[in-house]
């Protein structure tokens, strides 16, 4: 069973916010491992999924399966290690000095509560956000990590399988094609699988290249703002991922035979 670590962490330490996403990860751990001890001045919360850890809260062991969420308030001792052969789960923190009170308005306790499907999606885009200094891309993590929590204390029914790492893959597209570091390698990354084998499952779902589609998904996405709005064309490249407006004239111009200027007229 291979082992991981995922993790993405805030550039700052303080904020002009109370509360601040702190950091985000995907790990699994095997039964070598000796687990993880710290104690954290921050609210963190583990979303099991998949396999099973042991957590410790005041001297007691408690199990944590797939579809719970652990909680540990800021001040505590974390403990935690593999149950069975390996332990599979995201995590996040909060930081700041309100992160207690968001975690107790939200009806946080310590310890395990059911929440459902882990949502893995959402984790991945916080992880894209998190490490960026600019304003707008922390309250884009702080959004996402509302989404989060909010999904973590709304107890929902247990859902089927889990998505494919094709259909993963789809879904991270749909959602951060806007970013111009999304790529295939960085997909592959995320998804903790080889970047060959992911090419090849894709072209076999949905039958057209991951590159391909994601070209097309921000083509798609600007076209729709050159011929339904009055933004600048600089403007609406960087809102659909290209890296230039000049790699951007050339796509456009490629795709449909006519410059971007054109094409709203």
């Amino acid at each position: 069973m291979k082992t991981f670590a995922n993790c993405s962490f805030a550039p700052i330490r303080k904020s002009e916010f109370d509360f601040f996403v702190r950091s985000a990860g995907h790990f699994r751990l095997v039964r070598i491992d000796r687990g993880s001890c710290k104690k954290a001045h921050f609210p963190e919360i583990f979303w099991a999924v998949d396999g099973a850890g042991y957590f410790m809260l005041n001297g007691k062991q408690h199990l944590l399966k797939p579809g719970y969420v652990w909680y540990y308030p800021p001040g505590s001792e974390h403990f935690f290690f593999p149950a069975g052969d390996f332990f599979e789960y995201r995590w996040l923190t909060i930081d700041g000095v309100s992160a207690r009170t968001l975690f107790e308005g939200l009806g946080f306790r310590p310890g395990a509560r059911y929440a459902g499907e882990c949502p893995e999606t959402l984790f991945r885009k916080l992880e894209l956000e998190i490490a960026s200094p600019e304003r707008k891309r922390r309250l884009a993590s702080l959004s996402l990590a509302f989404s989060i929590l909010t999904l973590a204390v709304t107890v929902t029914r247990r859902t089927g399988s889990r998505k494919s790492c094709a259909e993963e893959a789809r879904l991270l597209m749909e959602a951060d094609f806007p970013d111009p570091e999304l790529n295939v390698a960085r997909l592959a990354e995320l998804l903790h699988v080889n970047r060959v084998s992911l090419s090849r499952s894709f072209s076999r779902l949905y039958g057209t290249s991951l590159s391909g589609y994601l070209a097309g998904r921000r083509i798609q996405a600007a076209l729709d703002y050159l011929k339904n709005t009055a933004l600048p064309v600089s403007e609406i490249a960087a809102m659909c991922g290209f890296s230039s407006v000049s790699y951007f004239s050339r796509v456009i111009s490629r795709a449909t035979g006519r410059p971007p200027g054109k094409i709203r007229f």
